[in-house]
């Protein structure tokens, strides 16, 4: 059958789709298809506002878009990632191990003192980031999350009221508040490395930062191994001389 139209569809050129698949809509629908599992777009609006969070989170961390679109969820994650998340076991390493060495006295206590007081002033920022998303996301609850964040901003806040009763070396109560102190700080410890992975569930980011996280921990768990047999090396030796 002859082309009789006045424009011949054979003379028309071959469509081009490199400008397409340049465009920022064609690569945005690739993402969102790449994060979308099963379907390519969630039926659900609290999976709606999970995967937008979710792909907003990946893009700003992957630098597909501008830091100064960082949304108050990157914001939060990032707070309380490095305060709850490794200053506080970071400190907590400082006040165990290094206080065993004669010549680090009284130099540990201020490392301990500055790591812990830095983790909670921005572990307090990142506490007042999730309020705020709780009271923009209505709706949308991680009761969970919520719930041992609240425990830890109380938590940490005994802790750090409790400086100012800390009883003398010598006082017959100290050895009740250095209990104290110590069983409510790996608490604080514990509560926090959870919280960390259960906001990563939420935030839902590639893979890699979960890692990454993951291997930060692994390398304090690492140096707290080595530095525990390192320190009963020395206990057991002191005691051992002090006997004969």
């Amino acid at each position: 059958m002859s082309d009789s139209s006045p424009f011949p569809i054979s003379s028309l050129p071959d469509p081009d789709f490199s400008l397409l698949k340049k465009s920022w809509v064609f690569q945005r629908y690739q993402s969102l298809c790449a994060f979308s599992s099963p379907f390519p777009f969630p039926d659900s609006e609290k999976e709606k506002k999970k995967h937008q969070r979710r792909l907003s989170f990946s893009e700003t961390l992957d630098g597909r878009i501008p830091l100064k679109g960082v949304s108050s969820f990157q914001i939060h994650g990032v707070l309380n990632a490095i305060s709850w998340g490794i200053l506080m076991p970071l400190g907590a390493i400082i006040a165990r191990y290094l206080r065993t060495f004669k010549s680090a006295d009284p130099a540990w206590f201020y490392l301990h003192a500055s790591c812990q007081f830095s983790a909670y002033v921005i572990g307090v920022a990142g506490w007042a980031t999730g309020l705020q998303l709780g009271q923009k996301s209505k709706g949308v609850m991680y009761a969970s999350h919520r719930n041992i964040g609240i425990a830890l901003f109380c938590l940490a806040s005994l802790q750090a009221f409790a400086l100012f009763l800390r009883p003398k070396k010598d006082h017959k109560y100290r050895i009740y508040w250095n209990v104290y102190h110590h069983l409510v700080g790996y608490a604080v410890i514990v509560l926090s490395i959870i919280n960390v992975f259960k906001g990563l569930d939420i935030l839902d980011p590639h893979k890699k930062w979960r890692t990454a996280y993951i291997t930060v921990i692994s390398i304090l768990g690492g140096i707290a191994v080595v530095l525990e047999v390192i320190t009963w090396a020395i206990v057991l030796r002191r005691r051992s001389g002090q006997s004969t």
